[in-house]
C-alpha cells in the first residue's frame, strides 16, 4: 500500500466514523419521546453531548489534516530546494 492509498484509507476511516456519529443523533433524535418526561430530558441531554463530541471530531480530523499536509509542504518544499543547491 503506498502513502496515496494509506491516505485515503484513512480519509474513508474518518468519514465513517463520522457517519456512525451522525447515525447516533439522528436515532437518538427519532427515539426521543418529546414529552417533558425524564426519559425525554436523558435523550436531549446526551443527544447534546454526542453533537458536542461531533463537532470536535469533525474540526479536530480537519485541523490535523490541515497539518500533515502543511508539514508535508514543508517537507516538498526542502527536497525542491535542496535540488537546486
Amino acid at each position: 500500500m503506498d502513502k496515496g492509498e494509506r491516505v485515503m484509507a484513512k480519509d474513508e476511516r474518518n468519514k465513517e466514523v463520522g457517519k456512525s456519529i451522525m447515525y447516533t443523533m439522528e436515532l437518538l433524535y427519532s427515539r426521543k419521546p418529546n414529552d417533558g418526561s425524564p426519559i425525554d430530558n436523558i435523550y436531549a441531554i446526551t443527544l447534546t453531548d454526542i453533537q458536542k463530541a461531533y463537532a470536535y471530531f469533525v474540526y479536530s480530523i480537519g485541523s490535523y489534516e490541515e497539518w500533515l499536509k502543511s508539514l508535508e509542504d514543508a517537507e516538498k518544499e526542502k527536497a525542491k530546494n535542496k535540488r537546486k543547491d
